[in-house]
């Protein structure tokens, strides 16, 4: 499912091409602020001036009058993108640079683009150069077979980025949590903590109750079964997103792992590709994420609830209720289930 058309042979047809899956990634995966904004000047000045047959490296000031919509005299041009630029390329890309390999892996590209600089070599009448590179895809795990056009019943997923773990737990998660070693004997540990302490509270309940010289026997049982169910559920709580994703492979990831401005994350266990099957996953945070087939829609995936038990699934965001769609994390693909 190819971008764009160019008449070209050469690199300009296939920067043509990847210049115009990033403007399409950016519509349905970008993010408010002056970084996109920058990344969209740039991806829509390089089409545009390839679509002249022009060169398409860009100065601050081309990009700059871009964003703001006029030339503002009043701004340096290379003070106003440089601060914006690190961000972009250090901080907000590499999280999402996944996800924008299997959207331009999705769209039939060899390749995926990448903004890059080329400094200044100093000098009066000299100024940095910004543009667009291709990077290779690499080899894939497997061909996916995209939608016809027009088909309203199938979707593709993309990794859209790495979420940040709550500050508590950056140490452990970034870069995930390899279920071997050290790290899987503290996995346990945790999980036999959290069994121990409420079996404790169960048995403290317990013991507080029954000698409660205030109370009668039906009460004290009364009282002793909903405290001990309160004390059950909450340890079950602490466990259940990690049996959930270790049984099934990726679940909802628990709100205490995941930065507070972050949404629809899962908790993933992950084999790393070559690995052997004996090999040693990793726990993951990931968001997945795609565009409805039948709106346009930002897709989200989330747990499916009552209405879809022991499952996530896929919610469009402009019609939460009528464009749901299955989500499989092996093929990146969903069908509408309603």
């Amino acid at each position: 499912m190819g971008l764009g058309n160019s008449s070209d042979d050469g690199n300009g047809g296939e920067l043509l091409q990847a210049a115009q899956c990033l403007q399409a990634y950016l519509k349905h995966h970008g993010e408010l602020g002056k970084p996109f904004e920058i990344l969209t000047a740039l991806a829509d000045l390089t089409v545009e001036r390839l679509g002249r047959g022009q060169e398409p490296r860009l100065t601050a000031l081309n990009i700059l009058v871009q964003v703001e919509g006029r030339d503002d005299r009043g701004k340096n041009p290379s003070s106003w993108i440089s601060q914006s630029w690190g961000k972009l390329v250090e901080e907000k890309l590499p999280e999402r640079e996944t996800g924008l390999r299997q959207f331009a892996e999705q769209h039939g590209l060899s390749c995926y683009p990448w903004p890059a600089k080329e400094k200044s070599p100093g000098g009066a009448g000299n100024t940095s150069h910004y543009f667009l590179e291709l990077r290779p895809l690499g080899p894939q795990p497997f061909v996916q077979i995209p939608p016809a056009p027009g088909d309203t019943q199938r979707i593709q997923y993309i990794q859209e980025l790495t979420p940040k773990p709550a500050w508590w737990a950056r140490w452990l998660l970034v870069g995930g949590y390899a279920l071997a070693g050290w790290r899987l004997w503290l996995f346990l540990a945790y999980a036999g903590l959290v069994a121990v302490a409420t079996a404790g509270v169960v048995i403290l309940i317990w013991l507080i109750i029954s000698y409660s010289p205030s109370t009668t026997p039906l009460r004290t049982l009364f009282m002793l079964i909903a405290a001990a169910g309160m004390a059950l559920w909450l340890g079950w709580s602490a466990l259940r997103p990690f049996v959930r994703a270790l049984d099934w492979g990726i679940t909802t990831a628990p709100n205490l792992l995941v930065a507070f401005s972050e949404r629809s994350v899962q908790l993933e266990v992950h084999r790393e590709q070559g690995t052997s099957r004996g090999g040693p996953k990793v726990l993951r945070l990931v968001r997945y994420a795609s565009t409805c087939s039948i709106c346009g829609g930002h897709v989200e995936v989330v747990d499916g609830k009552r209405e879809f038990p022991d499952r996530l699934v896929g919610r469009c965001q402009e019609c939460p209720a009528e464009h749901v769609y299955s989500f499989d994390r092996v093929t990146r693909s969903g069908r509408c289930l309603r």
